[in-house]
């Protein structure tokens, strides 16, 4: 490059696009999916969420998970 040639740089928006205009249908479909997900507020758990969320991780620690086919049994899948 020539001194005092300037060189504009992609911002990241830019970036962006021009890879998104390489992805595929089902893709873009899957990556809206994601996307959507990271602009949504976050909720927060209630006193009461949050004691049951904790309660499976300790279950899960201990051992007393459910196996993949436990879970489809009790679902009737």
């Amino acid at each position: 490059m020539g001194a005092g040639k300037v060189v504009k740089m992609a911002t990241p928006a830019e970036e962006i696009k021009s890879l998104l205009d390489r992805l595929s249908y089902k893709q873009l479909e899957a990556l809206r999916i994601i996307v959507e997900s990271m602009i949504w507020p976050q909720e927060q758990l209630t006193p009461e969420e949050a004691e049951i969320v904790d309660e499976g991780f300790a279950e899960i620690e201990r051992g007393e998970g459910m196996s993949w086919e436990e879970v489809k049994n009790e679902l009737g899948l």
